[in-house]
């Protein structure tokens, strides 16, 4: 083989090594951009979850504390859903 094809197999290899490297790279960067946003997701769940178990305590408590005004939301509720449901027909 002469110089020249020597050089250009000796820069092919080259570029090859640099673009596994860079596709590797790619690829950690990637892992870990989705490790943080599993973590993220995770934490919002979370908070998420403590926030409508503090909200059904607190619907809770509240129809205990006042069960004649509970029952009253709910059938006014009720009435307003069935009207509006009744209306789109």
């Amino acid at each position: 083989m002469d110089i020249a094809t020597d050089k250009v197999n000796s820069r092919a290899a080259e570029l090859t090594k640099n673009a596994n490297e860079m596709g590797h790279r790619a690829v950690d960067k990637a892992t870990e951009k989705a490790d943080q946003l599993r973590e993220s997701a995770a934490d919002l769940y979370e908070k998420g979850s403590k926030h409508a178990e503090q909200l059904q305590d607190n619907v809770e408590q509240y129809v205990r504390d006042q069960p004649f005004k509970s029952i009253l939301i709910a059938a006014g509720v009720g009435v307003l859903l069935g009207m509006f449901l009744s209306s789109r027909k």
